[in-house]
Protein backbone atom coordinates (compact mmCIF):
# COMPACT_ATOMS: atom_id res chain seq x y z
CA UNK A 1 0.00 0.00 0.00
CA UNK A 2 1.36 3.41 -0.98
CA UNK A 3 2.21 5.67 1.98
CA UNK A 4 1.55 9.41 1.47
CA UNK A 5 2.99 12.25 3.54
CA UNK A 6 1.61 15.76 3.43
CA UNK A 7 4.09 18.26 2.04
CA UNK A 8 4.28 21.91 1.03
CA UNK A 9 5.81 22.15 -2.40
CA UNK A 10 6.83 24.87 -4.83
CA UNK A 11 4.77 25.22 -8.00
CA UNK A 12 6.18 26.82 -11.15
CA UNK A 13 3.60 28.63 -13.24
CA UNK A 14 5.32 30.23 -16.21
CA UNK A 15 8.04 32.52 -14.86
CA UNK A 16 6.65 32.63 -11.30
CA UNK A 17 7.08 30.22 -8.37
CA UNK A 18 4.09 29.59 -6.09
CA UNK A 19 3.50 27.47 -2.98
CA UNK A 20 1.03 24.58 -3.11
CA UNK A 21 -0.10 21.71 -0.86
CA UNK A 22 0.55 18.14 -1.97
CA UNK A 23 1.76 14.70 -0.95
CA UNK A 24 5.07 12.85 -1.10
CA UNK A 25 5.44 9.11 -1.77
CA UNK A 26 8.05 6.61 -3.04
CA UNK A 27 7.88 5.84 -6.78
CA UNK A 28 9.41 2.71 -8.40
CA UNK A 29 11.20 3.26 -11.73
CA UNK A 30 11.20 0.56 -14.41
CA UNK A 31 14.71 -0.41 -13.23
CA UNK A 32 13.37 -1.23 -9.73
CA UNK A 33 14.93 1.82 -8.06
CA UNK A 34 12.70 3.89 -5.75
CA UNK A 35 12.76 7.71 -5.95
CA UNK A 36 10.69 10.41 -4.20
CA UNK A 37 7.64 11.62 -6.13
CA UNK A 38 4.93 14.22 -5.55
CA UNK A 39 1.21 14.26 -6.25
CA UNK A 40 -1.07 17.27 -5.99
CA UNK A 41 -4.31 18.72 -7.35
CA UNK A 42 -3.94 21.55 -9.86
CA UNK A 43 -6.49 23.18 -12.14
CA UNK A 44 -9.20 20.64 -11.31
CA UNK A 45 -7.26 17.37 -11.75
CA UNK A 46 -4.62 15.30 -9.93
CA UNK A 47 -1.06 15.26 -11.24
CA UNK A 48 2.07 13.26 -10.40
CA UNK A 49 5.12 15.53 -10.18
CA UNK A 50 8.82 14.87 -10.70
CA UNK A 51 10.49 16.70 -7.78
CA UNK A 52 13.80 17.25 -9.60
CA UNK A 53 12.26 19.27 -12.44
CA UNK A 54 8.92 20.51 -11.10
CA UNK A 55 7.20 19.05 -14.17
CA UNK A 56 4.35 16.55 -14.13
CA UNK A 57 4.76 13.07 -15.64
CA UNK A 58 1.01 12.50 -15.99
CA UNK A 59 -2.22 14.43 -15.41
CA UNK A 60 -5.99 14.33 -15.89
CA UNK A 61 -6.95 11.94 -13.05
CA UNK A 62 -10.04 12.52 -10.92
CA UNK A 63 -8.52 11.10 -7.72
CA UNK A 64 -5.07 10.93 -6.14
CA UNK A 65 -5.05 7.12 -6.34
CA UNK A 66 -5.90 7.19 -10.07
CA UNK A 67 -3.03 9.61 -10.72
CA UNK A 68 -0.53 7.37 -8.90
CA UNK A 69 -1.85 4.30 -10.76
CA UNK A 70 -1.45 6.05 -14.14
CA UNK A 71 2.14 7.06 -13.31
CA UNK A 72 2.89 3.40 -12.50
CA UNK A 73 1.41 2.13 -15.80
CA UNK A 74 3.48 0.73 -18.66
CA UNK A 75 2.60 3.68 -20.92
CA UNK A 76 4.24 6.18 -18.51
CA UNK A 77 6.85 4.36 -16.36
CA UNK A 78 9.24 3.10 -19.14
CA UNK A 79 9.13 6.46 -20.94
CA UNK A 80 9.92 8.43 -17.77
CA UNK A 81 12.64 5.94 -16.71
CA UNK A 82 14.44 6.39 -20.04
CA UNK A 83 13.95 10.16 -20.06
CA UNK A 84 15.76 10.79 -16.76
CA UNK A 85 18.99 9.53 -18.38
CA UNK A 86 18.82 12.10 -21.20
CA UNK A 87 20.60 15.45 -21.50
CA UNK A 88 17.23 17.22 -21.81
CA UNK A 89 16.31 16.03 -18.33
CA UNK A 90 19.45 17.63 -16.93
CA UNK A 91 18.49 20.90 -18.64
CA UNK A 92 15.08 20.76 -16.93
CA UNK A 93 16.72 20.25 -13.52
CA UNK A 94 19.01 23.28 -13.97
CA UNK A 95 16.14 25.39 -15.31
CA UNK A 96 14.09 24.66 -12.19
CA UNK A 97 17.00 25.52 -9.90
CA UNK A 98 17.49 28.87 -11.64
CA UNK A 99 13.81 29.74 -11.22
CA UNK A 100 13.89 28.88 -7.53
CA UNK A 101 17.19 30.70 -6.96
CA UNK A 102 20.76 29.44 -7.19
CA UNK A 103 20.83 28.79 -3.43
CA UNK A 104 17.85 26.43 -3.71
CA UNK A 105 18.80 22.76 -3.12
CA UNK A 106 17.31 20.40 -5.68
CA UNK A 107 18.60 17.10 -4.27
CA UNK A 108 20.99 15.76 -1.64
CA UNK A 109 22.70 12.38 -1.20
CA UNK A 110 21.70 10.36 1.87
CA UNK A 111 22.87 6.74 2.45
CA UNK A 112 23.29 6.23 -1.29
CA UNK A 113 19.73 7.33 -2.16
CA UNK A 114 18.64 10.66 -3.57
CA UNK A 115 16.47 12.74 -1.23
CA UNK A 116 14.70 15.48 -3.19
CA UNK A 117 13.40 18.89 -2.17
CA UNK A 118 10.63 19.42 -4.72
CA UNK A 119 8.18 21.63 -6.62
CA UNK A 120 5.61 21.52 -9.47
CA UNK A 121 4.99 22.86 -13.01
CA UNK A 122 2.41 22.37 -15.75
CA UNK A 123 4.58 20.63 -18.38
CA UNK A 124 4.17 16.90 -19.14
CA UNK A 125 7.53 15.05 -19.31
CA UNK A 126 5.93 12.11 -21.18
CA UNK A 127 4.47 14.22 -24.00
CA UNK A 128 6.43 15.32 -27.05
CA UNK A 129 6.86 19.10 -27.36
CA UNK A 130 4.52 20.57 -29.93
CA UNK A 131 6.20 22.34 -32.82
CA UNK A 132 5.46 26.03 -32.96
CA UNK A 133 4.98 27.47 -36.40
CA UNK A 134 6.33 30.95 -37.16
CA UNK A 135 3.97 33.40 -38.89
CA UNK A 136 4.65 33.43 -42.59
CA UNK A 137 5.78 36.69 -44.16
CA UNK A 138 3.40 38.08 -46.80
CA UNK A 139 4.36 36.80 -50.23
CA UNK A 140 5.87 39.30 -52.61
CA UNK A 141 3.87 39.91 -55.76
CA UNK A 142 5.44 38.06 -58.67
CA UNK A 143 6.33 39.93 -61.83
CA UNK A 144 4.37 38.81 -64.90
CA UNK A 145 6.31 36.31 -66.96
CA UNK A 146 7.26 37.25 -70.49
CA UNK A 147 5.66 35.04 -73.11
CA UNK A 148 8.20 32.64 -74.55
CA UNK A 149 8.00 31.06 -77.94
CA UNK A 150 7.51 27.32 -77.80
CA UNK A 151 10.33 25.31 -79.26
CA UNK A 152 9.36 22.60 -81.71
CA UNK A 153 9.58 19.23 -79.97
CA UNK A 154 11.56 16.56 -81.72
CA UNK A 155 9.76 13.31 -82.29
CA UNK A 156 11.12 10.36 -80.34
CA UNK A 157 12.21 7.41 -82.42
CA UNK A 158 9.78 4.53 -82.29
CA UNK A 159 10.85 1.77 -79.91
CA UNK A 160 12.12 -1.32 -81.58
CA UNK A 161 9.98 -4.39 -81.14
CA UNK A 162 11.73 -7.21 -79.26
CA UNK A 163 12.74 -10.16 -81.35
CA UNK A 164 11.62 -13.70 -80.36
CA UNK A 165 15.21 -14.46 -79.25
CA UNK A 166 15.34 -11.46 -76.90
CA UNK A 167 11.89 -12.32 -75.52
CA UNK A 168 13.18 -15.76 -74.52
CA UNK A 169 16.24 -14.28 -72.80
CA UNK A 170 14.07 -11.79 -70.89
CA UNK A 171 11.72 -14.50 -69.67
CA UNK A 172 14.70 -16.56 -68.49
CA UNK A 173 16.18 -13.60 -66.63
CA UNK A 174 12.83 -12.90 -64.90
CA UNK A 175 12.61 -16.51 -63.71
CA UNK A 176 16.11 -16.29 -62.25
CA UNK A 177 15.20 -13.07 -60.41
CA UNK A 178 12.08 -14.66 -58.90
CA UNK A 179 14.11 -17.68 -57.78
CA UNK A 180 16.65 -15.40 -56.06
CA UNK A 181 13.85 -13.48 -54.32
CA UNK A 182 12.35 -16.72 -52.97
CA UNK A 183 15.76 -17.91 -51.77
CA UNK A 184 16.36 -14.59 -49.96
CA UNK A 185 12.93 -14.74 -48.29
CA UNK A 186 13.63 -18.30 -47.08
CA UNK A 187 16.99 -17.21 -45.64
CA UNK A 188 15.34 -14.30 -43.77
CA UNK A 189 12.67 -16.62 -42.35
CA UNK A 190 15.32 -19.07 -41.15
CA UNK A 191 17.34 -16.23 -39.57
CA UNK A 192 14.31 -14.89 -37.67
CA UNK A 193 13.42 -18.37 -36.39
CA UNK A 194 17.05 -18.87 -35.30
CA UNK A 195 17.08 -15.53 -33.40
CA UNK A 196 13.73 -16.27 -31.69
CA UNK A 197 14.94 -19.64 -30.43
CA UNK A 198 18.00 -18.04 -28.81
CA UNK A 199 16.35 -15.20 -26.85
CA UNK A 200 16.71 -15.18 -23.05
CA UNK A 201 16.09 -12.35 -20.61
CA UNK A 202 19.88 -11.87 -20.38
CA UNK A 203 20.39 -11.62 -24.15
CA UNK A 204 17.40 -9.27 -24.54
CA UNK A 205 18.75 -6.97 -21.80
CA UNK A 206 22.16 -7.02 -23.48
CA UNK A 207 20.47 -5.72 -26.63
CA UNK A 208 17.99 -3.32 -24.95
CA UNK A 209 19.99 -1.54 -22.21
CA UNK A 210 22.65 0.09 -24.51
CA UNK A 211 19.77 1.47 -26.58
CA UNK A 212 18.00 3.02 -23.58
CA UNK A 213 15.18 0.45 -23.38
CA UNK A 214 13.95 -1.74 -20.50
CA UNK A 215 13.64 -5.54 -20.76
CA UNK A 216 11.59 -7.63 -18.30
CA UNK A 217 10.26 -11.18 -17.86
CA UNK A 218 7.74 -12.14 -15.14
CA UNK A 219 8.59 -15.84 -14.82
CA UNK A 220 11.96 -16.72 -16.43
CA UNK A 221 11.75 -20.29 -15.08
CA UNK A 222 8.54 -20.83 -17.07
CA UNK A 223 10.02 -19.20 -20.17
CA UNK A 224 7.28 -16.55 -20.22
CA UNK A 225 7.28 -13.82 -22.86
CA UNK A 226 10.19 -11.35 -22.69
CA UNK A 227 9.06 -7.71 -22.96
CA UNK A 228 10.89 -4.63 -24.22
CA UNK A 229 9.55 -1.26 -23.01
CA UNK A 230 10.31 2.33 -23.99
CA UNK A 231 10.30 2.16 -27.82
CA UNK A 232 8.66 5.34 -29.11
CA UNK A 233 5.77 5.13 -31.59
CA UNK A 234 7.72 7.19 -34.14
CA UNK A 235 10.92 5.08 -33.86
CA UNK A 236 10.28 3.12 -37.07
CA UNK A 237 13.89 1.92 -37.39
CA UNK A 238 13.87 0.18 -33.97
CA UNK A 239 10.38 -1.25 -34.60
CA UNK A 240 11.59 -2.73 -37.91
CA UNK A 241 14.65 -4.19 -36.19
CA UNK A 242 12.49 -5.79 -33.46
CA UNK A 243 10.19 -7.34 -36.06
CA UNK A 244 13.18 -8.79 -37.92
CA UNK A 245 14.33 -10.36 -34.63
CA UNK A 246 10.96 -12.07 -34.11
CA UNK A 247 9.39 -9.55 -31.68
CA UNK A 248 5.74 -8.57 -31.89
CA UNK A 249 3.78 -5.57 -30.56
CA UNK A 250 1.51 -6.02 -27.56
CA UNK A 251 -0.68 -3.50 -25.73
CA UNK A 252 2.14 -2.62 -23.29
CA UNK A 253 5.28 -3.10 -25.38
CA UNK A 254 7.23 -5.39 -27.73
CA UNK A 255 7.54 -9.07 -26.79
CA UNK A 256 9.04 -12.37 -27.92
CA UNK A 257 7.98 -15.86 -26.78
CA UNK A 258 11.04 -18.10 -26.02
CA UNK A 259 8.81 -21.19 -26.07
CA UNK A 260 8.31 -20.79 -29.81
CA UNK A 261 11.82 -22.07 -30.35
Amino acid sequence: MTEFKKATIKVITGKDVETASGYEYQYALATGKYVPMWVCKREGDWRVIDPNTGRYICKGSKTREDAVKLADSMEVKPVFTNFIESAKYGDYVMEFKRKCGEDYTIAAEKDGDVVVVAEVEHHDLTEKPKATSKPKAPAKPKAPKKPTAKKPTAKKPAAKKPTPKKDGELAKALKEIEALKKELADLKAEKVEEVVSEWTIESVRKWAVPRGFVADQVNPERKDCIWVYGVRKDDKATQKELMSMGFRWGKKGWYVDPKRG
